[in-house]
């Protein structure tokens, strides 16, 4: 989704992204990237960083994964918390999170729900945790809306994550995507956007913690409520 996107064609885009995981197998497939190769790597430095977000947060009560996909993090996020609520748009993803990660005394609750206007009161969960959604979001306005439902839900933190690369970089990868003719994933956005969008959201930064090792942008960034 480009910033020029607007109106019905902007509406088409985000059916395109709601729609990707309308069938069960094409949730499976997403899975199914992360436990071989590369991506397998990519998993396990996003749960070690993620694990070293809560080190000085300690336990909270509840945390909500928005667009938590097939669970990939719920066992982190779950002895973090005494309640974890996952939410996404396609009901495979939640069923295969349910499935795969099974929660112990019914310690967690599922539902289905669009991140532009999640079905919570305001101030329902201590934690908010949202991984790379907001990396396919480049209309400003829609990523607002989102980082603004986040704050809103939230008693206190926002965890999102930022893995846009720096300009140099997005030229080469784009270079590089139209030399092999592919299309779509995630979008760079940079930190300095992200934080723009949480600051009008009504969150504050209070620290950053690395994904990736030499890249500045492949953050998680943990927000607090002003």
């Amino acid at each position: 989704m480009s910033e020029g996107v607007t109106g019905k064609n902007k509406s088409r885009k985000r059916e395109n992204i709601q729609d990707r995981f309308s069938l069960r197998w094409q949730a499976e497939k997403y899975r199914d990237r992360f436990l071989v190769g590369r991506r397998r790597n990519t998993h396990a430095r996003e749960a070690s960083a993620l694990e070293r977000v809560f080190e000085p947060l300690g336990r909270v009560d509840s945390i909500m994964d928005v667009a938590c996909g097939p669970g990939r993090f719920a066992s982190v996020l779950a002895a973090h918390c005494r309640w974890l609520l996952q939410t996404d748009y396609s009901v495979h993803m939640l069923h295969l999170s349910r499935e795969d990660h099974p929660m112990q005394n019914g310690a967690a609750s599922y539902f289905q729900a669009d991140a532009h206007g999640l079905p919570l009161h305001d101030r329902s969960v201590d934690l908010v945790f949202c991984h790379r959604f907001l990396n396919h979001v480049a209309d400003p306005a829609a990523r607002l809306k989102v980082m603004k439902e986040l704050a809103r839900v939230s008693r206190q933190y926002v965890v999102v994550s930022c893995l846009g690369l720096p300009s140099v970089l997005r030229v080469i990868r784009a270079s590089l995507k139209n030399l092999f003719g592919r299309k779509g994933g995630e979008v760079s956005v940079e930190v300095r956007e992200f934080l723009k969008s949480a600051e009008e959201a009504g969150l504050v930064l209070q620290r950053q913690v690395r994904i990736r090792k030499y890249i500045e942008s492949g953050n998680f960034l943990v927000l607090t409520k002003k």
